[in-house]
């Protein structure tokens, strides 16, 4: 009777240890975005997954279960503890995926600090998770002080020959040649941080002291009828000009690559010279 108990209670201890030095992982917000700049906060919510755990044999451990969960907001690192900006406390739930956020209301340019833990089908309490963050961008239109500027040449049509009737041609669209802007600043102050918001239609460079700053993530984008503009996780859009011949719906964002190498193979009657 005694190597039971004695087997039961060691067999607890090596449960604990583990649960304790596990923490969740894969940690996002809202659609599964890593430390997003520039996001909207629309639906914000937190995601994670459960670590996977080994018994002292190396097997893996099966029908790992998630009995409770907290998060914590704050401004800073510094702030879990004693003033965090939401604390959900102890949740008994098995959600770990979009859970919403129920805080106070977050402003443009909000950068918040949060982390997780959760606890098992034993109840025993796992490690927090790395302290992650998603910073705002500017979320109502009188955020940007900014006015739009553009170039002063005439606007260009592209046109293209067809086949039938040969003598005749096709508008496909018009363009402007790309124009260089510069302007001067001084500031009388030491820059302890910075942030640079763009909006586009088409490409564009920046430069800070002759040094590149951001660009679209595409720098070639075909001549076509009208610009997609292809969503990613940085605060940049890849271009592409192209007919759609088709729609076709996946899982994530694809990258400029992946758009140009699709266009080359299925659609190269629409490609532009």
């Amino acid at each position: 009777m005694k190597k039971v108990i004695t087997s039961i209670f060691a067999f607890c201890i090596v449960s604990i240890c583990l649960a304790q030095n596990a923490k969740p992982f894969d940690t996002t917000v809202g659609e599964f975005f890593a430390n997003p700049l520039g996001y909207s906060l629309d639906d914000l919510s937190f995601s994670w997954k459960l670590p996977i755990l080994k018994d002292d044999n190396g097997a893996e451990r099966k029908n790992i279960k998630q009995s409770a969960y907290q998060i914590v907001v704050a401004k800073t690192p510094e702030d879990f503890e004693k003033s965090p900006v939401w604390d959900t406390g102890k949740v008994l739930s098995d959600k770990s995926v979009q859970v919403a956020y129920q805080g106070e209301p977050l402003v443009s340019r909000d950068k918040l600090y949060w982390k997780v833990r959760y606890w098992d089908e034993n109840g025993v309490v796992s490690n927090w998770s790395d302290v992650n963050f998603f910073e705002a961008g500017l979320l109502q239109n009188s955020d940007w002080q900014g006015k739009w500027i553009s170039a002063t040449e005439p606007r260009t049509k592209l046109m293209r020959k067809i086949n039938r009737p040969a003598w005749k041609s096709e508008y496909l669209s018009d363009y402007v040649s790309p124009a260089y802007f510069r302007k001067q600043v001084n500031l009388n102050k030491a820059i302890k941080s910075a942030r640079l918001y763009v909006a586009s239609k088409g490409i564009f460079e920046f430069y800070i002291n002759g040094k590149k700053a951001a660009q679209t993530i595409s720098k070639k984008p075909f001549s076509a009828v009208k610009n997609v503009y292809v969503g990613g996780r940085e605060n940049l859009a890849a271009v592409f000009n192209g007919q759609l011949g088709g729609v076709r719906m996946f899982d994530r964002a694809l990258t400029p690559e992946e758009v140009e190498q699709l266009y080359n193979k299925e659609l190269p009657k629409y490609k532009g010279k």
